[in-house]
C-alpha cells in the first residue's frame, strides 16, 4: 500500500525536483520510505518516483522503483496481490527466481511472464505503473473494483499519472480547476463524477478493471479486462451447498488477507459484515496463541442511543476474546478536521459518516496496527440496502410468484412494526435501517405506483432486476464512493484497508446464485447469516436494526456545528456558484433548524462542496499544510 506518481514525455527530459515535488504531496500514503527512477536518455523521458508503506518484507529489498534483473521493465505498485505466494510458485516452476518475500517483485514477474493479461490472475487491489525500456512503452493497471486509485492527465505529449490528485496539482503544468459541467451535475442531483472523470478539468481517472497502455508513437489504448458475466448461473443441490460454498470463499478471502509483517486488526461497526470478519479471523486464528492478539476499532456514540451500536460490539468482542479499541467521533473536532478531510477526499463528499471512519484509521495508527480488515461489499452483493426488497419483490411479482412476494412484504412489515414498538425515537432511526425504511413504502408500490427505478431502463443487462441493481451498486454508485472515502481516510493515516468481500471469487459467486438466497423471508443477505452460524454472536447474526457508520449528523447540525454550517451555507464561496440555490438551501436550514424535519442528507453536500471550494482557494490541493502526517 503505497503511493506512486509518474511521467512520460515526448518532448522535455524529465525534471528530478518535479518529480520529487509530486512523489512528496503523498508522504500519508507511504511514510516509511521513498525511491524514483528517471530515464532521459531516449525519447520518451520518463520518470517514476513511489513513497512505501512498508506491509510485505520491510527490507530495503522492497524499495521501488523496482527493475527486472536485465533492467528493461521497472514498476511502480500500490496495492497488495494476495495470491502472491501461490503465484511466486507457479513462476519458479517456470524459471523466474525471487531475492524478497514482497509482492511487488512477484507482479513483476507476472508481467514479464503472461503480459498485460497477468491480472486476470491476481487476487487483490492494486495500481500500478510498468514501464517497458526496450519498447519504449508504459502499462499501467487497477483492480476489478477500483480500491486503489490511479489518477492520469494526457495532453498529448504528456502523461502525467498519480494516486492522488494532488500529486498531480504539484507538477507546474498542472491547474486544478473545478470541472464546470460537474459541478453542475453535482449541484442538480449531489451526483459525483462518473467513472473515468473527475471534479477538475482535464484530470481523469482509470475505470475500475481497465489497464491503459501508452506506446513509443503517442497512442493511448484502454482496455477493460474483467466484467461479470450476467448469464453466469450456479446451481447446486440444496440450500446446504451453497451455503459451505460461501463459507470456504470467505474464510480463504479472510485468511489470505491476513498476510503480512506488520500488525493486522479489523474494524468493527456491530453489524453483520465486520462482525463476521472478526469471528473469522478469531476461527481462523484459534489454534494459535496469535489470537489473544487480535485488536478491533470501532465508533461510538454512547450519549446518543440512536446511533450507538456498542451492545453489539460488545458482543462480537466478547464472543471472540479480542482486544477492543473504540473512539467517540466529537462534533468539535469534525470542524478542526474538516479542511484536512477535504483536502485527502480530493473532491466533496455527501455525508459526515466518514469522519467516525477518518477517526477509527487514526485511532488504529495510534495502536500501531497498520492493516484492518473492513466489510465493504457485502450489502452491493447480498442485497443489503433497503431498495433490494423492493427489486426483488418486482422481480417474484413479474415472475408470477405473488403470493412469496407478498409473503415477503408481510415478513418485513411485521418486523419493522415491531422494532418500532422496541425503540424510543423509531422514527428517527428507521430512516437509517438498512431494511427500516422499506415496509411503509412497499405498500405504494403494491398499488401500481411503482418507483422511478424500477421503470427506469437497466443500464446494464441481466437476468432480473435486483441482479441489475446489485450490479450498479457495485460497480456504478454506491461501492466505489465508499471505496474513495475508505482509501483516502485510511491512507491519511498510513493504514492499509483489506476487503474480503471484495474476493473477486466471492463476487463471482454471490452474483451467480438465486436471489432467494440473498433475500429470503424478510431476512437480508440470508446466506450470511446461515454462514455464520457459530461464528457470530446470535443477538448480531440475527438483528435488523443495523444503522451505516454514521454520525449523529442531524443533532449536530442544530447545536455544535451551527455556527460552522450557517456560515459555510451562507457566507462562503457557495454565493458564486451560478447553480447554487439558496432560497431553497434557506428554507430546508430553516425547517431543519425548527424540527419540523430532518435535513441532512440535502445540507450536508453542500457543505462539504462549500467547504471543498474554499479549500481549493486558501492552498490548493498541492500544499501539504493540510495533511495529517504534516498537521
Amino acid at each position: 500500500m503505497c503511493g506512486i506518481v509518474g511521467i512520460v514525455d515526448f518532448r522535455q527530459p524529465i525534471d528530478a525536483a518535479t518529480l520529487i515535488a509530486m512523489r512528496e504531496t503523498l508522504v500519508h500514503r507511504g511514510p516509511d520510505d521513498a525511491g524514483a527512477w528517471i530515464e532521459n536518455d531516449q525519447t520518451p523521458h520518463v520518470g517514476l518516483a513511489h513513497r512505501r508503506l512498508a506491509i510485505l518484507d520491510r527490507s530495503a529489498a522492497g524499495r521501488q522503483p523496482l527493475a527486472s534483473a536485465d533492467r528493461r521493465f521497472v514498476v511502480v505498485f500500490n496495492g497488495e496481490i494476495y495470491n502472491y505466494r501461490e503465484l511466486a510458485r507457479e513462476l519458479t516452476a517456470l524459471g523466474h527466481q525471487f531475492h524478497s518475500q514482497t509482492d511487488t517483485e512477484v507482479l513483476l514477474a507476472a508481467f514479464i511472464e503472461w503480459g498485460e493479461s497477468c491480472v486476470e490472475r491476481f487476487n487483490g487491489m492494486w495500481a500500478f505503473a510498468i514501464w517497458d525500456d526496450r519498447d519504449r512503452r508504459l502499462f499501467l493497471s487497477r483492480d476489478r473494483l477500483g480500491k486503489k486509485p490511479l489518477f492520469y492527465r494526457w495532453n498529448g505529449t504528456q502523461l502525467l499519472f498519480a494516486s492522488e490528485i494532488k500529486a498531480l496539482a504539484a507538477h507546474p503544468s498542472v491547474t486544478c480547476s473545478p470541472d464546470d459541467t460537474m459541478l453542475a451535475r453535482f449541484a442538480h442531483s449531489f451526483a459525483l463524477p462518473p467513472a473515468g472523470r473527475t471534479m477538475f478539468t482535464g484530470i481523469e481517472q482509470l475505470p475500475a478493471a481497465h489497464s491503459l497502455s501508452l506506446d513509443d508513437q503517442g497512442q493511448l489504448n484502454l482496455r477493460r479486462y474483467w466484467q461479470l458475466d450476467p448469464h453466469n448461473q450456479i446451481r447446486l443441490k440444496n440450500d446446504g451447498e451453497y451455503i459451505e460454498l460461501f463459507r470456504e470463499l470467505f474464510d480463504d478471502a479472510v485468511r489470505i488477507r491476513l498476510r503480512a509483517d506488520v500488525s493486522v486488526g479489523s474494524s468493527l461497526s456491530g453489524g453483520l459484515d465486520s462482525s463476521l470478519i472478526v469471528g473469522t479471523i478469531a476461527k481462523l486464528r484459534r489454534s494459535e496463541p496469535a489470537a489473544a492478539g487480535q485488536h478491533t476499532f470501532s465508533a461510538r456514540f454512547p450519549e446518543q442511543p440512536l446511533f450507538d451500536e456498542g451492545p453489539y460490539i460488545d458482543a462480537v468482542v466478547a464472543h471472540n476474546g479480542v482486544t477492543p479499541h473504540t473512539i467517540v467521533p466529537r462534533a468539535d473536532d469534525l470542524v478542526a478536521q474538516i479542511r484536512q478531510l477535504h483536502w485527502h477526499q480530493e473532491e466533496p463528499f455527501l455525508s459526515s459518516s466518514i469522519f467516525a471512519q477518518w477517526q477509527v484509521m487514526r485511532r488504529a495508527r495510534h495502536e500501531q496496527t497498520i492493516v484492518l480488515l473492513d466489510g465493504q461489499g457485502s450489502d452491493e452483493l447480498l442485497g443489503g440496502y433497503a431498495p433490494h426488497l423492493a427489486f426483488h419483490l418486482y422481480d417474484l411479482a413479474r415472475t408470477g410468484r405473488w403470493w412469496r412476494a407478498w409473503n415477503e412484504y408481510r415478513t418485513v412489515s411485521r418486523r419493522q412494526r415491531a422494532l418500532h414498538a422496541q425503540f424510543a425515537g423509531a422514527d428517527q432511526r428507521a430512516q437509517m435501517l438498512s431494511f427500516g425504511r422499506v415496509w411503509s413504502k412497499l405498500r405504494q408500490r403494491f398499488q401500481a405506483r411503482t418507483s422511478a427505478a424500477l421503470n427506469a431502463s437497466p443500464t446494464v443487462p441481466g437476468p432480473n432486476r435486483l441482479w441489475q441493481r446489485l450490479h450498479a451498486d457495485l460497480t456504478q454508485t454506491c461501492l466505489p464512493l465508499l471505496l474513495r472515502y475508505v482509501d483516502r481516510n485510511a491512507m491519511a493515516h498510513g493504514i492499509e484497508v483489506r476487503n474480503p468481500f471484495l474476493d473477486y471469487r466471492l463476487i463471482e459467486f454471490a452474483m451467480a446464485i438465486p436471489n432467494d438466497l440473498k433475500i429470503r423471508d424478510g431476512w437480508s443477505k440470508w446466506i450470511l447469516r446461515e454462514a455464520g452460524k457459530g461464528v457470530l454472536p446470535e443477538q448480531v447474526r440475527t438483528r435488523t436494526d443495523k444503522v451505516a457508520f454514521i454520525t449523529p449528523e442531524d443533532d449536530w447540525l442544530r447545536g455544535p456545528l451551527k455556527p460552522w454550517a450557517s456560515q459555510v451555507l451562507f457566507g462562503s464561496r457557495l454565493r458564486e456558484l451560478p447553480h447554487y440555490p439558496r432560497k431553497t438551501v434557506e428554507q430546508l436550514w430553516n425547517e431543519h433548524q425548527s424540527g419540523i424535519a430532518h435535513h441532512r442528507q440535502r445540507l450536508w453536500p453542500w457543505l462539504s462542496l462549500g467547504e471543498w471550494l474554499t479549500m481549493l482557494a486558501d492552498r490548493g490541493l498541492a500544499d501539504r499544510h493540510h495533511s495529517a502526517h504534516a498537521a
